[in-house]
């Protein structure tokens, strides 16, 4: 868990679209400020259908080992087996249930692997909303 650590940015761009809250344009969740609520029993099974992440609807062209973001290299070297953060009830662009925070390398070689269900840590839209900040 030490080593877990980078930035949720709720804004709009051009590659991703809509992932503004609260009516801001841009706000930004710190993944250290949440860590140390991460426990096992947040832990649950997730079709991967119900979540919505960052480049989940662009094509193999622009993800995975050609990732937009990073040009394929954190989507090569990450640990698809480590548990991404995904928030329940969140606003998301896609209207899926969950909204990822953390994770969307993992989820997308899980994904190209044909793996539609695994395991996350899940947290609830009104217990994590206050983490938000400009």
């Amino acid at each position: 868990m030490n080593n877990l650590h980078g930035k949720h940015c709720a804004k709009f761009t051009y590659e991703y679209g809509d992932w503004r809250v609260l009516n801001s344009e841009e706000l930004i969740l710190d993944i250290d400020d949440i860590k140390h609520l991460l426990c096992d029993d947040m832990i649950q099974e997730v079709d991967h259908e119900d979540i919505a992440w960052l480049g989940r609807d662009l094509s193999f062209e622009n993800s995975g080992p050609k990732c937009i973001c990073c040009n394929g290299l954190r989507y090569i070297q990450c640990d698809p087996t480590f548990h991404g953060i995904i928030v329940d009830g969140a606003p998301n662009p896609f209207n899926k249930r969950y909204r990822m925070i953390d994770g969307k390398h993992r989820i997308a070689k899980l994904t190209h692997m044909n793996v539609m269900r695994s395991s996350f840590y899940v947290f609830h839209w009104e217990e994590i909303k206050l983490f938000f900040k400009k």
